[in-house]
């Protein structure tokens, strides 16, 4: 099954997902991020991210579209919220800690 695989490949990041960004993940993320032949950037490969340029740039390519993914990365139904969410899941940056 398609979950097992990639949760298997981002370690416990998938835990971050809510049940509906997990299914936005399966709609709109791993057509492309869970097949090499894409040339789409894989789940959990975080050197082939670049996630070294931050979330905020990582967030930027995803709303404007980068190559050959589309604005959103295709996901109409995703939130801002949910974009980060994603994204740090799919690139392996972990949850900033919320001051005390």
């Amino acid at each position: 099954m398609l979950v097992l695989f990639v949760t298997a490949a981002a370690g416990a990041a998938a835990d971050d997902l809510t049940p509906r960004q997990a299914r936005l993940f399966q709609v709109a993320c791993a057509a492309c991020h869970v097949r090499p032949d894409t040339g789409a950037p894989l789940v959990g490969q975080a050197d082939a991210w670049g996630a070294e340029r931050g979330l905020e740039t990582l967030l930027r390519n995803t709303v404007d579209g980068v190559g050959r993914m589309p604005p959103l990365g295709g996901c109409g139904a995703c939130s801002e919220a949910d974009l980060r969410a994603l994204i740090r899941f799919m690139a392996g940056i972990a949850e900033p800690e919320s001051p005390r």
